[in-house]
């Protein structure tokens, strides 16, 4: 899909934009150095391994994003609180997390493009992420 290798992939369980967007039901996300991509896949339910019909109200869409590494501007870490309230005001609305937060809530990643765009994602190792994105943008 993206003409290159792949050097880094992950699976994020939440994920959430400004665009108002969320799924709750995670993405993939994985880069060639050059281009960030989320992207989920429909996954049917299950009760002890067999498939049962799905009691979801709307059809399932397929997204996926792409996300031009040169256009990062910031990558942080904020709590998940404070990204779903950006996600509901379709705005960002974060800070940067005080000791109480970091301790005793859930943190997520927070990527904002050039265009004002934010997304957020849990990630197992935030640090090497942001390093990686950093790393990348060095290397544009």
């Amino acid at each position: 899909k993206l003409g290159a290798k792949i050097v880094w992939k992950s699976y994020s369980p939440w994920h959430a934009s400004t665009l108002g967007l969320i799924r709750e039901f995670g993405v993939f996300i994985y880069t060639d150095g050059r281009t960030l991509v989320f992207e989920d896949f429909e996954k049917t339910p299950t009760l002890m391994g067999i498939p049962v019909e799905s009691l979801r109200k709307h059809k399932y869409e397929k997204y996926e994003r792409l996300i031009d590494i040169s256009t990062i501007i910031e990558v942080s870490t904020v709590t998940r609180s404070s990204a779903e309230a950006s996600y509901r005001n379709k705005k960002d609305v974060t800070k940067k997390p005080n000791l109480f937060g970091k301790l005793f809530r859930k943190l997520v990643t927070k990527v904002k493009i050039d265009d004002g765009t934010v997304y957020f994602f849990e990630l197992m190792d935030r640090a090497d992420f942001e390093n990686r994105i950093m790393n990348y943008k060095k290397g544009e």
